[in-house]
């Protein structure tokens, strides 16, 4: 053969084989054997019908054509020579699935035996994999139970237990009219020995000399005549190959690995070399960043990985990000996978474990939100109703649900029923002025629709997730209805993923009713890890597409370019773990023909020297030097260190000399602008690079518009004039000027926004701008401030009508049993509105309310004996809701402010006493406060500086309505707030009207201030931004205010002039 091969490679140089790219010895040999053989039929053995695909690609893309040729695996070969005898006894090769399943149920009853041995192992899938795979190494090495001599192992009784379980296996694949593999090649053998007929006469298999064998396949083939069989040489590590002849490149040095110090002096041309990188993410961006340097095209690149796990999810993620957007789940990606890729990354795979880990956990609320946010399930009605996944999961994650299967439908239940008794009592979104709040009504509506899809989505997963107990069939049926109904699938490679585990789910189910009996492993264990087994998109080299397998079962792509990763001492060669069933002594005992752990290091060590001896082209070898998630050094395998001593010439170097060897690791930031992949590549070494970089805020503008006119905007807001970057929209102003006929109707709360910040003015009632909806649990309170306020009102105001209605006035002893008994009924009613997260939160602010309810009556008691509630939550310039009061007036009041000018107003006026006798025309108005009393009701300026007017806007508007409704004698002589919590400890605050005389003036700057577009903000942020829903927007409030405080001290700036003279700076 070694002559053939010579001659071969003589011919070769003056042929047009080989101008397709590199060749190996296997592929010389395989396009001989082709054009010798034209027309017959060949049988081409291969570890895989992929790599036998690719050996014959590399035979055709060099010129010669591949003619009748036949590609194989030895088990597909046998099963070929077998079937007929298989056909006529009524056989089948039992598949990986079964087995499992088999010797899971044969284990269950083995171990609940008398047992002498194994007896005292827990069933488990771990423990059923392990017995299954010594059976199967036992049965291909041609041993039988009677082989099994006890002397051979540790203790005898191992031997007998070993023994029975084989016997019984082979007893229940009989039953079953089953073989396995190992049956299977001997029915072959017999074959081949007995029927003349089992290949035709002119048929050739070709064998690669390096075939990995079983001790019975390796017996099959043996079997075959001799002449009909054809030996393919491959290349032997340390050799010179016939196209090294010529002379040796430095990556055909490396099939010297074995044995460094023997390899010729290296010719540093390049061909060869290692890099390491700061993580694994990193040495797979070098990959690409060394192709994209290089201008190597795609298809001339082979990757080999030692880990899967590891290093496959890197590469399908990098080459995603790589593609440009589009709107298409469906990316043509510049990559295939020899091994696919594991369905875990697919959305039915994701949505497949969240859904077992959720039944598993007790049903945590969390793990529903993040299947809903994610995207992972089919939500019925979703699409027609327009709702995101986002925006399902925030109002999913705000029902108080926590854990537990009974507890969806119930607190779901409460949720929607609370909203529709929203929907139905419109009160219920009147804002702070008493005006209905549209957008708030139609987001309880929207949520209202989701909840109730929500509602559907719980109540049909529910219905078909196991009940604890359920048996493995029971719960194969539910995985199957969840996949086809609720897995979610969003592109082909969705599809595939969905489409492989039901075939996976629908196979285990045919075994399960094929063989019976019990399984004695945790079956949900083995579903969790099947999103891990399944595969799918595994692929052979295609064109424009960069090809990655495993290092030991890939390198035969005859790509130019092979790059090898994962060489760290932790991944290759591994450790030699020995089987703990049986053990490596045992397996020498019994038979040389059984690997032990020792002999499967040396053939791994042995099969990528074989690699390496067969790669052309280019070598780039690599490994990870430092852990990223645990921050930890990591160091080269032995073969980088070998690789090292060939390509340096430095045949005794060590460790420290391969660290000083190698160049620096590669990292996030690339070392050149020509190995950055994208833009953000490009910015990490810009911004890493040693060269100082001129005017970096001018070139981050240049590419990024939006982030140079935020950076222009953010030099303007520093300096002293008021301009468009600071609120000034002289333009709005016009638009909404409130003292213009048709100009906005004005409520106490807005005029209070202008004084308190006229920007948040211009966000919230001219720009319209909202937070976004996000109703989120707080685990420590049932209800937020203003609900809290709305019932206490609406307590006060049902207690006090009735003691109008009767003409009485409060009094502690007679009354608190009314006044409890009406609170009583708000709370119940409140509960259902908005479920308590717990029973102790409730309980908490119960007692609050209690308290409120008790210093309002005894502070009412008291203050009633001078003051006489005459008018209750009356609605001025705006419609009743509730009960109504002889002052509403739905159009809008006209104020007058000085200068001639007015405005129109609205609001709703908690309550108008009458000072004095009936037939007193003096009254008081008081409001309501039930949070904290903040500083600017103490303050000595009766209008805190703008931002507080409610008092004397209430004032005004109640005299014109009374004097209109009432008599126009009537006089409103005071206004004041009430605060009956536990925290304002009834205190009143009472401004007279001498006291408010100024209110105009002020009222007048407020509209000043929007008239003129001048919206500034504020320059008190510890006053006015604790509860401002634009804090975001200012993001640094102390620099904002500092801005401010600036222009409003720069003189030129006229138009903030009213603000100044609110502050005392005009």
């Amino acid at each position: 053969m070694e002559g053939q091969e010579s001659v071969l490679a003589a011919n070769m140089r003056t042929s047009t084989f080989g101008k397709g790219g590199p060749v190996n010895t296997l592929a010389i040999r395989l396009a001989q054997i082709v054009r010798e053989h034209l027309l017959c039929p060949k049988w081409l053995i291969a570890p895989s019908l992929r790599v036998g695909h690719q050996w014959v690609d590399a035979v055709v893309r060099n010129g010669q054509p591949a003619v009748n040729v036949r590609i194989n695996t030895v088990k597909g070969f046998a099963l070929d020579l077998a079937a007929p005898e298989m056909a006529a006894k009524g056989i089948s090769l039992i598949a990986a699935d079964g087995a499992a399943i088999l010797v899971d149920t044969i284990a269950s009853r083995f171990l609940q035996g008398k047992s002498a041995y194994l007896s005292n192992l827990q069933p488990s899938a771990g423990l059923s994999q392990t017995m299954l795979s010594a059976l199967e190494t036992i049965r291909l090495a041609g041993i039988d139970a009677k082989m099994l001599r006890p002397g051979a192992f540790e203790v005898a009784a191992k031997a007998k237990d070993v023994g029975r379980l084989l016997q019984e296996y082979l007893k229940q694949l009989d039953a079953l009219g089953l073989v396995d593999y190992a049956a299977v090649l001997r029915i072959g053998m017999n074959r081949l020995k007995t029927d003349p007929s089992a290949l035709a006469e002119d048929v050739l298999v070709l064998v690669p000399d390096d075939l990995e064998l079983t001790a019975l396949e390796r017996e099959l083939l043996d079997t075959l005549p001799s002449e009909k069989v054809l030996v393919l040489g491959v290349d032997q590590p340390a050799t010179v190959p016939d196209d090294g002849k010529k002379g040796l490149s430095d990556a055909m040095l490396l099939r010297w690995l074995p044995s460094p110090a023997e390899a010729p002096a290296p010719n540093k041309d390049g061909t060869a070399g290692i890099f390491r990188a700061i993580g694994e993410v990193n040495e797979v961006r070098e990959v690409f960043r060394r192709c994209l340097e290089s201008g190597e095209p795609l298809d001339n690149v082979e990757v080999l990985h030692t880990d899967m796990e590891t290093y496959v999810p890197l590469f399908y993620e990098l080459a995603w990000c790589l593609q440009p957007e589009t709107e298409s789940a469906d990316r043509e990606l510049p990559i295939t996978f020899a091994e696919g890729i594991p369905v875990r990354y697919s959305r039915p795979g994701r949505a497949l474990m969240a859904w077992l880990a959720w039944s598993a956990d007790e049903f945590p609320q969390a793990t529903l939100v993040r299947m809903v946010q994610d995207g992972l399930l089919n939500i019925p009605g979703r699409d027609r109703e327009q709702f995101s996944f986002s925006s399902l999961a925030i109002t999913l994650r705000s029902v108080g649900i926590g854990l537990g299967r009974d507890r969806y439908l119930p607190k779901l239940a409460e949720q929607i029923a609370g909203c529709e008794r929203q929907l139905a009592n419109p009160a219920e979104f009147a804002d702070e002025d008493g005006a209905i709040n549209a957008d708030k009504q139609a987001a309880i509506k929207r949520r209202l629709e989701s909840l109730r899809l929500l509602d559907d989505l719980s109540r049909s997963l529910l219905a078909i997730t196991p009940q604890p107990g359920a048996t493995p069939k029971e719960i194969l049926a539910s995985v199957g209805e969840f996949l086809g109904q609720f897995a979610r699938a969003a592109g082909e490679f969705d599809n595939y993923a969905s489409q492989a585990l039901a075939e996976e789910i629908q196979a285990m189910q045919g075994w399960m009713e094929q063989i019976g009996g019990d399984l004695g492993r945790d079956f949900r264990e083995w579903l969790a890890g099947l999103v891990d087994q399944v595969r799918v998109g595994g692929s052979g080299p295609r064109p424009g597409c960069v090809h990655v397998a495993h290092v030991l079962t890939g390198g035969h792509s005859g790509r130019p370019v092979t790059f090898i990763v994962g060489l760290d001492d932790s991944r290759f060669p591994g450790a030699g773990l020995q089987d703990p069933l049986l053990l490596d002594h045992e397996r020498v005992a019994l038979s040389p023909k059984l690997p032990t752990a020792a002999s499967r290091l040396k053939d791994k060590l042995d099969k990528f020297a074989r690699l390496l001896a067969r790669l052309r082209g280019r070598i780039v070898l690599s490994y990870c030097c430092h852990d990223l998630a645990d921050d930890r050094e990591m160091f080269p395998s032995p073969v980088i260190l070998a690789a090292f001593r060939i390509l340096s010439g430095k045949h005794d170097g060590d460790q420290a000399d391969l660290l000083r060897w190698l160049p620096p690791p590669a990292s996030f930031a690339p070392q050149s602008a020509e190995r950055c992949l994208h833009e953000t590549d490009w910015w990490l070494w810009r911004l890493c690079s040693p060269e100082a970089i001129d005017d970096l805020p001018g070139l981050v503008a240049e590419r990024f518009a939006h982030l140079g006119r935020g950076q222009r905007a953010a030099m303007q807001r520093t300096g002293e004039k008021f301009s468009i970057f600071d609120g000034m929209v002289p333009e709005a102003g016009a638009d909404h000027n409130p003292t213009k006929p048709d100009g906005p109707i004005l409520s106490a709360s807005s005029l209070e926004t202008i004084g308190r910040c006229p920007l948040a003015w211009f966000f919230h009632y001219a720009l319209r701008i909202e937070p976004p909806e996000e109703v989120a649990v707080d685990p420590t309170r049932w209800l937020d401030p203003l609900a809290f306020g709305s019932l206490l009102h609406e307590v006060f105001r049902q207690f006090m009508a009735d003691l109008c209605e009767k003409n009485l006035r409060p009094k502690v002893s007679r009354d608190k049993g009314r006044l409890a008994k009406i609170l009583d009924q708000q709370i119940a009613m409140y509960r259902e509105l908005y479920p308590p997260p717990s029973e102790s939160v409730f309980r908490a602010q119960r007692r609050q309310l209690e308290e409120a309810a008790q210093v309002f009556l005894a502070g009412e008691e008291e203050f009633c004996q001078r003051s006489c509630p005459k008018y209750l939550e009356a609605s001025l310039g705006m419609t009743a809701v509730g009960e109504p009061s002889p002052l509403d007036d739905p159009e809008p009041i006209v104020v007058s402010l000085p200068g001639g000018q007015t405005f129109r107003a609205r609001g709703r006026i908690d309550r108008v006493d009458r000072i004095g006798d009936e037939s007193s025309c003096r009254f008081s108005i008081w409001d309501y406060k039930t949070g904290r009393i903040s500083k600017k009701y103490r303050d000595a300026d009766p209008f805190a500086q703008g931002r507080l007017v409610q008092h004397a806007l209430y004032m005004t508007m109640a005299e014109s309505v009374l004097k209109r409704k009432v008599s126009r004698k009537a006089v409103v002589e005071q206004a004041g707030y009430y605060f009956p919590t536990g925290r304002g400890q009834g205190e009143r605050i009472v401004r007279t009207r001498e006291q408010l005389a100024g209110a105009g003036e002020v009222m007048h700057r407020l509209c000043q201030i929007v008239a003129n577009g001048a919206f500034l903000a504020t320059n008190d942020p510890e006053e006015d931004c604790g509860y401002c829903d634009y804090q975001m927007v200012c993001h640094d409030l102390e620099a904002t205010a500092v801005a401010s405080q600036l222009k409003l001290d720069n003189g030129r700036n006229q138009a903030l002039k009213p603000i100044r003279e609110l502050r005392g700076d005009g």
